[in-house]
């Protein structure tokens, strides 16, 4: 097997997850669902971390994967800290077609309006091609598209977000958009960071949707292996525990040998060492329920990581009443695999003096406040707040 940046074979098993479940499934009734064998591979060359085993597509997006970024607080405050990157970057510069490979509900593409003639969306969710508010949009995974038949002219703007961690071979995608962009295109793109992940101790984060697991150092080695040259790369630490967007260009000419600037990657040692006190926070955690197990335990905000949440607690979650969410879509839908429903927050005192399970952990900056003014009697986060 090959690191899927570099192609080196000098690739490490780090992480076994036997029997790992999907995640981005409610259901309405109590359902088996499948699990799978997966585990973490670490390229000892560029840093770039991967699962080893990638399932279909066709059975991890299927009709009950729900997300949509408009819909989720937290994505548009994600999409909208990119916006304003790509303008810091961009300035007055105005476009002729602009490309967003990922637009998902096109929230983020439509932001480019004013800086752009032409607009283009691609992302297999739309199932065709078609027009939609005003924007140009191409139902196909990025592979199946052509380039001269379905866009009018050449990108010279690229953006895409969380997008390449879903993709089976990232450096030969981003190569298929380098090599159909302008010459003097230029391409953002965020992904989630393999290095905040060791960092903050989520290894909460490693699921069947995502398959790649960029670090800084493989994210600047893909860049270069496609021929572009990098401008800058910021974080944002209040999206997914710290997601980086990078900035890059072609390269004006090729012949010239630009001097590599290189990222040092993680030693596996201090990504095992990360993983051990993840464990030790998952038993913590465990062991404060059993402290209280004759207290109610209630759970607050119904991600759609929960489940693998649940896996590495080793549990059902049966030790919660239910979980309580703020979106009335989710009222009375289920996991599959575990017991507890989620019942819509009709009331800010149902948590009055109870113990709550902060369970949105990705979230947890964001709505701990929130959870906070509800006057809970107690308060659980499974992992530290990142």
């Amino acid at each position: 097997m090959q690191c899927n940046i570099c192609l080196n074979s000098a690739l490490e098993k780090i992480i076994n997850l036997p029997k790992l479940p999907l995640t981005g499934i409610f259901v309405s009734k109590q359902t088996k669902s499948e699990v799978f064998d997966q585990g973490l591979l670490y390229c000892l060359n560029c840093g770039h971390g991967q699962l080893e085993n990638f399932l279909s597509p066709d059975l991890i997006y299927d009709k009950t994967y729900t997300f949509r970024s408009s819909k989720s607080q937290i994505a548009r405050f994600g999409n909208d800290f990119l916006y304003n990157f790509i303008v810091k970057n961009v300035e007055n510069r105005k476009f002729n077609v602009a490309l967003d490979l990922g637009c998902n509900d096109l929230y983020l593409i439509k932001k480019l309006f004013s800086h752009a003639k032409i607009l283009y969306g691609i992302d297999p969710i739309w199932k065709k091609n078609n027009i939609v508010d005003n924007v140009n949009v191409i139902g196909k995974f990025i592979e199946n598209v052509n380039f001269k038949k379905d866009l009018l002219a050449s990108p010279n703007i690229v953006i895409s977000a969380h997008t390449f961690e879903h993709i089976t071979n990232p450096k030969s995608v981003l190569e298929l958009i380098v090599n159909n962009s302008s010459d003097d295109a230029i391409f953002f793109v965020e992904v989630p960071s393999l290095d905040t992940l060791i960092n903050n101790h989520r290894f909460d984060q490693i699921f069947h949707q995502h398959l790649q697991y960029f670090s800084v150092a493989s994210f600047m080695e893909m860049i270069h292996l496609c021929g572009c040259q990098y401008i800058d790369h910021v974080f944002n630490y209040n999206f997914w525990g710290g997601t980086m967007m990078f900035v890059f260009k072609k390269k004006k000419n090729k012949i010239i040998n630009q001097k590599k600037i290189i990222f040092q990657p993680m030693t596996t040692e201090v990504i095992k060492k990360s993983y051990k006190i993840f464990k030790i926070l998952i038993d913590a955690l465990l062991n404060k329920i059993d402290l209280n197990k004759e207290d109610k335990f209630y759970g607050y905000g119904a991600a759609q990581m929960i489940p693998i949440l649940a896996y590495h607690l080793g549990s059902d979650l049966n030790f919660l009443q239910c979980i309580y969410d703020e979106n009335i879509e989710k009222d009375n839908l289920l996991y599959p695999n575990l017991i507890p429903k989620i019942k819509y927050l009709s009331d800010e005192n149902l948590l009055k003096d109870k113990n709550v399970i902060l369970l949105a952990i990705d979230s947890s900056k964001q709505i701990l406040s929130k959870l906070i003014s509800l006057k809970p009697k107690k308060i659980l986060l499974p992992i530290d707040v990142a």
